[in-house]
C-alpha cells in the first residue's frame, strides 16, 4: 500500500516551520530542499521532512495561492481495484 505524503502551504516560513517541528518532535530528518525559480509563486522552497514515520512536504507558495486546502494525491483505481473498508 502507497502511503500519504502531506504538503504543509506557507507564505514565507516553510523553514522556519520545519526547524519549529525540529524542536518538538524528537524524531525529524530532512529528506531533501529545493528551490523553484520562475514559478507563478515566484521563487518557491520545497522542503521534504519526516516527523516520527509521517512524511511531509513545506512548501512555500507565496500568497498567490491562499486558498486552505487539503489535498489527497493518489491514482485512479482500475474496474477490477477492491475497495476496503477503512477500520474503524
Amino acid at each position: 500500500m502507497k502511503r500519504l505524503l502531506f504538503h504543509l502551504w506557507y507564505d514565507n516560513e516553510a523553514r522556519e516551520a520545519v526547524q519549529f517541528y525540529s524542536t518538538v518532535f524528537s524524531n525529524c530528518q530532512l529528506r531533501h530542499h529545493y528551490v523553484l525559480e520562475d514559478t507563478p509563486s515566484g521563487q518557491v522552497e520545497l522542503i521534504g521532512f519526516t516527523l516520527e514515520d509521517l512524511s511531509l512536504e513545506a512548501l512555500n507558495a507565496g500568497p498567490f495561492f491562499s486558498a486552505q486546502s487539503f489535498d489527497f494525491p493518489g491514482s485512479i483505481l482500475s474496474k477490477r481495484s477492491r475497495v476496503y473498508p477503512i477500520p474503524a
